[in-house]
């Protein structure tokens, strides 16, 4: 991103030169472009079969290892599909999936399913990038976000810089998402006024275009993709200016960050991620956190690795990554405007490694590009800080427990069941005021049982109660405990007693 804000520099200066003559070269939106193809598809199996086959068609080659590309920049997915708890996991600009190799991984490991997206005009080439719009990426965010939302009980949603926004802006706008893990989120850049100008430098460039060597990202930056980038963090910024978020948010921010301003984010996490689960990991000094409560600071000067900050893109990547890791195959030399400093990289001459920009007398600096903290803190953090939501006073469980047993005790003293039938998960949490996510991971966590295992269980104890000690029919009792035909609440109280409930009334 760092030479999309130098595109928005140069470009000012053209515009003070040629004036506004120059008409608006945007082709149609990727979503109702015939060049491209439908992402949008009925599920993320047919989403990943058309991607396939777009970027093995459409994919320009860059080394001659064409697999390994289309590995990289392919959508895909991890863990078991059938797990309670699903994560959509969206890359930022220029980038690709493969931003979420490790963490991918790390998060399956801990019993997520997981599908990490390509956003529309990346991965292929960077010329599709010059027909993108904000909107194309935040619709397939909000596409396969829902159809997660139909399939798990519950969905979390985790971004990288600009990925970072639409997610966001998602769960702001729709709810129903369990969490956000936010890695470097772009919600405002370190030269914000550039960002207004985007729209005018349009006009006169269609970006930046560069030699393309990195397998996992694009070099060029199209500045229709500048567009939606800006447009992005604009109305993740309006949006947040009215609301909060309230959902249990993991956020990892490097203090050096040469493209988003580290601070700023410091702020919105204190006044705007209110939960008090929410957690910040700041990769740098721990007294520029030192009023944020819910921060952990990491310190970033490892002369013992030869590392003297993090980066925007390092904390995505474990020291094991194949490509970007610490002896990966690929290594980022150019780090600033110092050509001699660049060449003596790719001579192969002894590095530090840092942000972009950073520089100290005597040292060169590559991009750090892996995490030193990876291992034993994301790879185990990210499942803590999950735990955590329910790993508070024991007290305060109990009494939700207390609650909800006392909430359906109460509901069959009244005529519910027989007008509105067994009680949703739904409802139950709206009526106790919590998330029905949250009301079941709490049962869960406490119990070993979900909150519709816990209905069914108290209905199969209600029912047992009634067939010993009454003369009602079993028809009577299944309408009693509000079940529409009397034959499920049969195929219930058998599969989870083992008996059918005449035969457990004979027993009895």
């Amino acid at each position: 991103m760092k030479k999309y804000l130098s595109i928005v520099t140069i470009s000012l200066l053209s515009v003070l030169a040629l004036g506004c003559s120059n008409t608006d070269k945007r082709i149609a939106s990727m979503h109702n472009s015939a060049a491209y193809y439908n992402y949008l598809n009925d599920d993320f199996d047919n989403y990943l079969l058309a991607t396939q086959q777009w970027l093995a068609n459409n994919r320009s080659f860059i080394s001659n290892n064409h697999q390994q590309e289309l590995v990289m920049n392919m959508p895909f997915t991890a863990g078991n599909a059938t797990a309670e708890k699903a994560i959509l996991l969206v890359h930022g600009l220029g980038d690709s999936p493969f931003s979420f190799a490790d963490i991918a991984t790390s998060l399956a490991k801990q019993g997520f399913y997981v599908q990490v997206l390509l956003l529309p005009g990346h991965g292929s080439d960077p010329g599709h990038m010059q027909g993108v719009e904000y909107e194309d990426w935040q619709r397939i965010v909000d596409h396969y976000a829902s159809l997660l939302k139909a399939n798990h009980q519950q969905v979390w949603l985790g971004g990288f810089s600009t990925g970072g926004n639409l997610v966001s802006i998602h769960a702001m706008e729709n709810g129903d998402v369990s969490g956000l893990l936010l890695f470097s989120p772009g919600f405002k850049t370190l030269t914000p006024v550039l960002e207004k100008f985007t729209p005018l430098v349009a006009l006169f460039t269609d970006g930046w275009t560069a030699v393309e060597d990195n397998l996992a990202k694009y070099n060029s930056a199209p500045i229709a993709s500048a567009l939606a980038y800006s447009k992005s963090a604009a109305v993740f910024r309006d949006k947040i200016a009215q609301t909060q978020i309230s959902i249990p948010t993991l956020m990892v921010v490097s203090e050096a960050d040469s493209i988003i301003d580290a601070k700023a984010l410091n702020g919105y996490f204190k006044d705007k991620f209110t939960h008090p689960q929410s957690h910040l990991i700041w990769y740098g000094d721990e007294k520029q956190v030192a009023d944020n409560k819910r921060a952990q600071a990491y310190s970033m000067q490892r002369d013992d690795l030869r590392v003297s900050t993090a980066s925007h893109m390092s904390i995505l990547f474990a020291p094991e990554n194949h490509y970007y890791g610490q002896h990966g195959q690929k290594r980022i030399c150019e780090n600033s405007f110092n050509k001699t400093h660049t060449n003596a990289c790719n001579a192969g001459e002894p590095v530090w490694f840092s942000a972009w920009g950073y520089t100290q007398k005597h040292k060169v600096h590559a991009r750090l590009t892996w995490n030193p903290y990876f291992n034993e803190l994301l790879l185990k953090y990210c499942s803590r800080f999950y735990d955590r939501q329910f790993i508070t006073r024991s007290n305060l469980n109990n009494a939700q427990l207390e609650r909800f047993n006392q909430f359906l005790q109460g509901y069959y003293q009244t005529d519910r069941p027989q007008e509105a039938g067994i009680p949703t998960v739904q409802y139950c949490g709206q009526e106790l005021g919590v998330s029905p996510y949250y009301l079941s991971d709490l049962l869960k966590k406490e119990t070993g049982k979900n909150a519709l295992e816990h209905i069914h269980l108290f209905l199969i104890e209600r029912a047992k109660t009634q067939l010993c000690h009454s003369k009602l029919s079993i028809t009577q009792i299944a309408y009693d405990l509000g079940f529409e035909y009397p034959q499920h609440f049969s195929k219930l109280f058998k599969a989870k007693t083992g008996l059918s409930p005449r035969t457990y009334r004979s027993n009895a």
